[in-house]
């Protein structure tokens, strides 16, 4: 059973880093868009937008969204790479 927990977490992770690298990717076709707004990126696509995050995570919800694996960054004039 343990296993299966850890094999079930570890796709999501990996689901995660292809949204992630997906984002980095177009990051100025999304620019072009969405500039000065919060993305929601699940699956490789943007599934919601909005200039404020608060609203954004609500809308999300209120679509029954689980809003713990989904990519929310928000698209700056300039690309920013945070190293953590």
């Amino acid at each position: 059973m343990p296993e299966l927990v850890v094999e079930n977490e570890l796709e999501k992770l990996k689901k995660f880093n292809r949204d992630v690298e997906w984002f980095q990717n177009n990051y100025e076709n999304l620019k072009k868009d969405y500039k000065g707004e919060y993305v929601a990126i699940n699956n490789q696509k943007v599934i919601g937008h909005d200039k404020d995050l608060n609203i954004l995570i609500k809308k999300l919800k209120e679509q029954n969204e689980d809003i713990s694996s989904f990519v929310i960054e928000q698209i700056h004039e300039h690309k920013y790479i945070y190293a953590m």
